[in-house]
């Protein structure tokens, strides 16, 4: 019983491990979309030089 019980700890470590990296995913997902939008937004209506950017 103790190595089920291990192997159950170990999968439920796995599964809360996954589920961090799930969650990691989708919050890079939606930062991803937020600076392409702004970076979009920049190129059609620029209101600083582009070497602002680039500091």
């Amino acid at each position: 019983m103790d190595g089920k019980k291990a192997i159950e700890e170990s999968l439920d470590t796995l599964l809360q491990t996954f589920k961090k990296y799930e969650q990691l995913v989708q919050q890079l997902a939606v930062m991803t979309g937020q600076y392409e939008r702004l970076h979009r937004q920049d190129h059609e209506n620029p209101q600083l030089p582009l070497t602002a950017y680039n500091k």
